[in-house]
């Protein structure tokens, strides 16, 4: 009687608990799963799990797409039911781009122009198809260029898992920038997921990659951008012996270089010159156990070799690229160089201006002429000039380039010039107050440009200050902050970012002022080549998982609603785009742009219950199974 009343009890609760999920799930979660790569890399359709054999990253190669633009087709690569491992090529594996051997290094060759050139404005390499060898599709590493990953075998991975909440807009209108879910106006039994772009009654625009709301730019809080931004570069996947490789953050060479960047598994240290900085000579005692040796292995050198001058010592960031593009790089040959064996040399890539004595080319010179152009010369010095030329036009522009999209047919890359860095930062032997003697105090900064202007966030340890200044102009700062004191002993997590033509700064998360607004009426330039350096002065610190993020740039897809001129929402209407902007199919290219308040569903809110492929081997029977996979599972802003 007992067991048989627990039995029933047992029996009650599963039926009460279904009962529960079944009507939950009726009026207020529903689960979606996303098929295409639209809203990638914040969300993920039918993708595979790609890791670079070059550099080591993780990335996704999507397989299936929007019909979006002109000649997409809806998928993408193949379905792999193989290993899952990811080989280069051996006989694609450099595309013929190294440095050569006997090329000599960057800090031997001087400074060069980087022209500006007409084709700055949104296209800045032509289209290419992927590569394809005998056993499937190549993928193109997004960390590291690697351009041969066979995937072919690549086991296809299931797309994102999504709870809606379907009574979210009940309690409120979306905002901007907010995920949603509602019904394709043109074919109601799909269901899409996309970003909200354009609110009731607005005048919607897209223009050089950013959203305008009559007239005025529609910009991002740093959350909204942290939720939306895309990896350009990690600097903790570094390619190992990879003679075509030449790593993007770069020590500036200068006269303070006897006091210049390390670069240390993981980053990059900073060690001042005692003369410099008495104080930041060596780390406390305390800290010694976790400073970088190079920061404790000081001589007494460093007072012979100091700079005399308070000159900070630059980390540049510069986006080298393995091939293509479609920047200009110039040379300027000194006119005491014979250059007749130059002047004969006008064949395309490179071409030799006599009436300027500029040498030029388009794109990243490839090996193979470089190679050719050198033998064509009989002139040493002539030789060096090709060299520098070969260097400096493997430095691009950070372009809006998916690794997600891997497959012909898309969009050329266009420039971008809206990024942020993220990296950890730790100053060494500090000691807050004033200076003795009246010892400068030193400083770490961040330099960011967009095209229109320079912004430079300069931290004073010791002090505590935080300082935000423009366009080099460093007595009259724009932006005042400051540094708890216990972040001058321990790591911080440091983010800025110039993004909507606003200046955003933080630290471990938290904004250190509120952001600086850049007008609207600020000439754009050409977009930077050196968009960002890091520079130190007068004290010891370490830099750390160095990482550089582009926000999402909007393309023109089908060119049909608020492409060449504002397009009117109605009072219940909204306008929808995909993070994806190059394959997204969305409020850009729908014969209507304007999604209609009635047919959103709801507001998507975490992914759940993600997976990756994996394999289960019985004697000789291999079988694929769905592996729970947790870190991918995460809120949606």
């Amino acid at each position: 009687m007992f067991r048989g009343s627990l039995l029933r009890q047992l029996c009650d609760a599963v039926v009460v608990l279904a009962v529960s999920v079944i009507m939950f799930r009726s009026f207020q979660v529903e689960g979606y799963m996303i098929s295409t790569g639209s809203m990638a890399p914040s969300l993920f359709g039918y993708h595979k799990r790609v890791v670079c054999p070059t550099c080591g990253i993780l990335f996704a190669a999507g397989v299936s797409f929007d019909d979006s633009v002109p000649g997409s087709s809806h998928t993408g690569l193949g379905e792999g039911h193989g290993t899952a491992l990811a080989q280069v090529l051996p006989a694609q594996s450099g595309h013929g781009l190294s440095k050569p051997a006997s090329a000599g290094t960057s800090d031997e060759i001087p400074p060069v122009e980087f022209a500006a050139d007409a084709s700055d404005g949104p296209t800045v390499s032509a289209p290419a198809a992927v590569p394809h060898s005998p056993d499937g599709p190549l993928a193109v590493c997004p960390n590291c260029g690697q351009a041969s990953i066979a995937i072919g075998d690549v086991i296809r991975n299931q797309g994102d898992q999504l709870l809606v909440h379907k009574n979210a807009w009940l309690l409120r209108p979306p905002r901007r920038w907010e995920v949603v879910v509602f019904r394709n106006p043109q074919k109601a039994t799909e269901a899409y997921v996309k970003r909200v772009a354009g609110l009731p009654g607005e005048k919607i625009q897209v223009r050089e990659g950013d959203v305008y709301a009559d007239g005025q730019l529609c910009r991002k809080s740093l959350e909204t951008q942290r939720a939306m931004r895309i990896l350009v570069h990690d600097q903790r996947f570094q390619p190992q012996d990879d003679p075509q490789w030449l790593p993007r953050w770069y020590p500036e060479p200068g006269p303070a270089s006897a006091s210049s960047w390390q670069e240390t598994h993981g980053g990059f240290v900073y060690s001042a010159p005692r003369q410099l900085h008495p104080l930041a000579a060596r780390p406390a005692p305390s800290e010694e156990a976790d400073a970088p040796a190079s920061l404790i292995e000081r001589t007494e050198a460093d007072l012979s070799t100091s700079a005399p001058a308070m000159a900070p010592a630059w980390l540049d960031y510069r986006h080298w690229i393995r091939a293509g593009g479609n920047h200009s790089t110039r040379v300027h040959v000194a006119s005491d160089i014979d250059d007749a064996s130059l002047i004969e040399l006008n064949l395309l890539p490179a071409r030799y201006d006599p009436s300027t004595r500029q040498l030029e080319c388009r794109g990243a010179l490839p090996v193979e002429w470089y190679n050719r152009l050198v033998n064509a010369v009989d002139s040493d010095r002539a030789a060096d000039a090709i060299e520098r030329l070969y260097d400096d036009s493997h430095v691009g522009l950070v372009t809006d380039e998916y690794g997600y999209n891997q497959r012909s047919g898309s969009s050329s890359p266009r420039a971008v010039r809206d990024l942020m860095l993220v990296t950890e930062v730790q100053f060494y032997d500090v000691q807050t107050g004033s200076q003795p003697n009246g010892s400068p105090s030193g400083s770490f900064r961040v330099q960011m440009n967009d095209g229109r202007l320079t912004a430079e966030a300069e931290i004073r340890p010791a002090s505590g200050e935080i300082l935000l200044t423009l366009n080099g102009d460093r007595e009259v700062p724009v932006r005042t902050g400051r540094l708890p004191v216990e972040l001058s002993r321990r790591p911080f997590l440091l983010e800025m970012s110039m993004i909507d033509r606003q200046v955003h700064l933080a630290i471990d998360g938290e904004e250190v002022f509120t952001p600086w607004i850049i007008s609207q009426t600020v000439p754009t330039g050409s977009v930077p080549r050196l968009p960002v350096r890091l520079g130190a002065v007068g004290l010891n610190l370490s830099v750390r998982n160095l990482q550089l993020y582009r926000d999402v740039h909007y393309t023109e897809g089908r060119a049909i609603n608020a492409i060449h001129q504002p397009y009117q929402l109605g009072p219940a209407e909204y306008f929808m785009l995909g993070d994806n902007s190059p394959v997204s199919s969305d409020s850009r290219s729908w014969p209507v742009g304007a999604v209609p308040a009635e047919l959103l569903l709801g507001k998507p809110f975490v992914v759940h219950l993600p997976s990756r492929p994996g394999r289960i081997h019985l004697g000789r029977r291999s079988l694929t199974v769905r592996i729970p996979d947790f870190s991918r599972m995460h809120y949606i802003h």
